[in-house]
């Protein structure tokens, strides 16, 4: 799973709530973060685009980032299912 599209997918979920414009496409996220960038609009990633933690979480979502995680992975992760027989 490649983590760009979770922090895309956070970012746009947290400008609906907050009602804060956001325009950013997956492309110039992918540029940024390959030119260094590691902070999005206060949301910090590590070296995996994994988004750590959010400056500007809203007042009103407390752990929204954190839930968000969790359900971006419960929706999106599929298991490798390995054989027995190896």
């Amino acid at each position: 799973m490649e983590f760009k599209f979770l922090l895309l997918e956070y970012l746009k979920a947290r400008a609906e709530v907050t009602g804060a414009h956001f325009n950013l496409s997956i492309s110039e996220i992918e540029n940024l973060f390959k030119s260094g960038f590691r902070n999005f609009s206060g949301v910090e990633v590590n070296e995996f685009c994994f988004p750590c933690w959010d400056d500007d979480e809203p007042r009103t979502h407390k752990g929204f980032l954190n839930s968000f995680i969790c359900y971006f992975i419960s929706e999106n992760y599929s298991p490798k299912i390995q054989s027995l027989a190896q």
